[in-house]
């Protein structure tokens, strides 16, 4: 038997893997936002709440007196160019991997589309995630996230938490280089403690 994943398949897997990593990315700087801006008693009921939900509770946030109207009008551009990537993420998640002819007629094409598109009929309404779409949403959502944590306006490294926190203590190599290790410790585990969307 061929695996699924080959020929020009074998793109597909790397290219899925990059925008998953990429939308963890994303997700890590809205979970660092609402732990920051959340009471400690609120952020445990909304950790684990779906993607959606957690931007639902940043909007409402950023709408109390305090933030300004500029500050709730750049949020609101982010959430207009994250519900297409959000789309997309969905897609990957619930899709699966179609050959079908091109609007040609003559070229075979390779898509991810959901399974009530798979009919193999290309209506107009049914969505086909092409390689390309995958490439660019996975640039599209390094940017919305870069653009996120400026608008978050207080975001600091895992690498500038590490510096820091190696800085104070003894200058010996042995004490630096123990203390970087349980800090990445903590920060892996925090990673994987991250609820799915």
């Amino acid at each position: 038997m061929i695996p699924f994943f080959s020929g020009e398949r074998l793109d597909w897997a790397p290219a899925i893997g990059l925008f998953s990593t990429n939308f963890g990315q994303l997700d890590l700087a809205v979970q660092n936002f609402l732990e920051t801006n959340l009471s400690p008693e609120e952020f445990v009921q909304f950790k684990d709440r779906h993607f959606s939900d957690r931007i639902e509770r940043i909007r409402e946030h950023v709408q109390q007196p305090g933030f300004s109207v500029e500050k709730g009008d750049e949020f609101e551009k982010l959430v207009l160019r994250l519900e297409p990537i959000r789309e997309i993420r969905n897609q990957i998640a619930h899709g699966l991997m179609r050959m079908g002819l091109a609007e040609d007629l003559k070229t075979w094409t390779i898509t991810l589309s959901l399974s009530r598109d798979a009919d193999g009929t290309n209506s107009p309404e049914a969505r086909h995630l092409t390689f390309t779409e995958l490439l660019k949403a996975s640039t599209d959502i390094t940017d919305l996230t870069d653009d996120f944590k400026k608008w978050d306006g207080d975001w600091v490294t895992d690498a500038d938490i590490i510096r820091a926190s190696v800085s104070i203590f003894p200058a010996d190599s042995a004490s630096r280089g123990k203390v970087a290790t349980q800090w990445l410790l903590r920060l892996r585990r925090r990673w994987w403690q991250l609820p799915p969307c």
